[in-house]
């Protein structure tokens, strides 16, 4: 993975980072583990109904698509309608508030 990264200039992704990188801080390990398991689709961004889902599982509550469209909205820094990583850090520790 990294060699071919090497070779052709064009470096690594983030996730590739992640991996290569010796053990992060416990509380790191544990996010990115999550944010692994949320990702269903395995696509590298959390979708909405990931958010939904996760949001409903973990609190026992409904929420609606509008609360779910506001959180993104809130740290969906790249537009993208999707919470990638790094956003999803942001965004962590408000899931328990919807």
């Amino acid at each position: 993975m990294y060699e071919k990264k090497k070779q052709d200039n064009s470096g690594l992704t983030f996730e590739e980072f992640l991996e290569l990188m010796p053990a992060l801080p416990t509380a790191h390990n544990m996010l990115l583990q999550a944010f692994r398991a949320i990702d269903v689709n395995k696509t590298g961004k959390l979708s909405k109904l990931e958010i939904k889902n996760i949001i409903m599982y973990s609190s026992h509550r409904y929420v609606n698509k509008a609360k779910v469209a506001e959180m993104i909205k809130k740290v969906d820094e790249d537009g993208d309608g999707l919470i990638n990583y790094l956003e999803y850090l942001n965004i962590y520790s408000d899931i328990e508030k919807y």
